[in-house]
């Protein structure tokens, strides 16, 4: 039986994200702005919109639909084989991120903060994903 796409699922990713991010980058505020070059003044004194937002929404539900397809075709079912693919595609964006910041010159540190929200992330939607299945 051909497993569909769960768009709950997938929608419950989306959510994850945005809930996942503000819990990863309250307790790693500080260091990510020192990483940066920020100062808490600096980021106060920006324009505050909902463009980085609705970014990282459709973001969020584009890799979630893209990974419920990749699940599909690799035929991962449960949570745990979810997690476990999700943490193997996790590895990418946080090998992606040392990659790009070492170019760039940015802190280890910083690679450590944002490739491991990265790997977290992923690690969830593989279960969320894996879990979650319709027939």
């Amino acid at each position: 039986m051909q497993t569909k796409i769960n768009y709950l699922a997938v929608g419950a990713c989306a959510l994850m994200n945005m809930l996942l991010g503000m819990i990863w980058y309250t307790i790693f505020a500080q260091q990510w702005m020192d990483g940066n070059g920020l100062t808490k003044e600096r980021v106060e004194s920006m324009p505050s919109g909902a463009t980085p937002y609705l970014i990282s929404i459709v973001g969020a539900l584009l890799s979630g639909y893209v990974l419920s397809l990749i699940f599909k075709r690799m035929n991962v079912s449960g949570w745990m084989d979810g997690a476990m693919s999700g943490a193997a595609i996790g590895l990418f964006g946080l090998i992606a991120t040392f990659m790009g910041n070492a170019f760039s010159l940015r802190p280890t540190a910083l690679s450590f903060i944002d490739g491991g929200y990265i790997m977290v992330l992923f690690v969830l939607y593989g279960a969320v994903i894996g879990g979650w299945q319709k027939q």
